[in-house]
């Protein structure tokens, strides 16, 4: 730590290296030009480097001094998210925000949180639903829902559900027939989830685990969003993929029916993550516990 230069030296350096002129920099941080200018000639004497080229009305940063700008931009981006995370942790200690899919809230949490507050009226629990996986601690979020095999960077997460996917339908559109030949679906209307911002198992993948290949029909459906899908497998319109823990109650209500035998079973598992370097509150760790006594096994799958 002694070796690291002052934070107000960063600060000039990164203002001088965006304006490329002392007087502009100077401007922004409400200071001198001389200061700014004997600021960075301190830190350039400390690195042991020349940061910028001094031409008779400008500034060019040297490739050195351009590369320790992006390095010191995104050292202090990452120290100002963290301290918000840290701020919004502590403003919010009664508050859960738990980030998740649209398809997630809607089919596993909605039809439990009834259950949750009546044993928890203690916790604020909130949902933000995405079509993204959002970055936690700049938005302060404490858990999310995520799709993977458990290894993300600067989290702790826990493997809920195994991915076990099969091709569901609406009672009455193959007029109570289970298909034996996963082929044959073919012949019929597939609902494609088309989601730009995750990666998801789609039938091209679905049927390669098979051991087939899909070939696409004009008569085909193509959605961006998997609860729009499933409510259109439920009307009758085709035969959309269906994960196992989503559409469960689905199966177990009528709504839906395996269209085939067959069920693909993946590597990869859905993950309640927390962020590593954030504690989680009494309330998270509530939720968290709920959650994973809820789930398919809730081990622990890296801390």
């Amino acid at each position: 730590m002694d070796n690291l230069p002052s934070l107000s030296a960063l600060r000039a350096f990164l203002c001088a290296a965006e304006h490329l002129n002392f007087t502009a920099a100077a401007e922004q941080l409400a200071r001198s030009q001389p200061a700014v200018s004997h600021a960075v000639k301190l830190l350039e004497g400390q690195l042991g480097v020349a940061l910028f080229e001094r031409q008779q009305r400008k500034l060019i940063l040297t490739a050195a001094g351009e590369k320790f700008a992006q390095d010191v931009h995104l050292g202090l981006d990452h120290i100002e998210r963290s301290v918000q995370a840290l701020r919004n942790h502590v403003a919010n200690d009664r508050r859960v925000t738990l980030s998740t899919s649209t398809a997630f809230a809607t089919h596993w949490l909605l039809p439990r949180v009834a259950q949750f507050k009546a044993l928890h009226s203690e916790v604020d629990l909130r949902f933000q639903t995405t079509a993204y996986d959002i970055d936690l601690y700049k938005a302060g979020i404490a858990l999310a829902i995520r799709h993977g095999r458990g290894d993300w960077p600067d989290m702790r997460s826990w493997r809920m559900f195994d991915e076990k996917v099969l091709a569901v339908c609406s009672p009455a559109y193959l007029n109570g027939r289970v298909l034996e030949d996963p082929s044959e679906l073919q012949q019929h209307t597939l609902i494609h989830l088309d989601e730009p911002h995750r990666t998801r198992m789609d039938w091209h993948k679905w049927f390669s685990h098979l051991g087939l290949t899909v070939h696409l029909s004009p008569r085909d459906l193509q959605l961006n969003d998997y609860t729009t899908v499933l409510q259109t497998a439920i009307e009758g319109q085709g035969i959309a993929l269906g994960w196992h823990y989503i559409v469960e109650r689905l199966l177990a209500n009528g709504q839906l029916v395996p269209a085939c035998q067959q069920t693909v079973v993946t590597d990869y598992g859905f993950y309640l993550i927390a962020p590593a370097n954030l504690p989680l509150t009494a309330q998270a760790e509530t939720v968290r516990d709920w959650m994973l006594a809820h789930g398919q096994d809730g081990v622990l799958a890296s801390s």
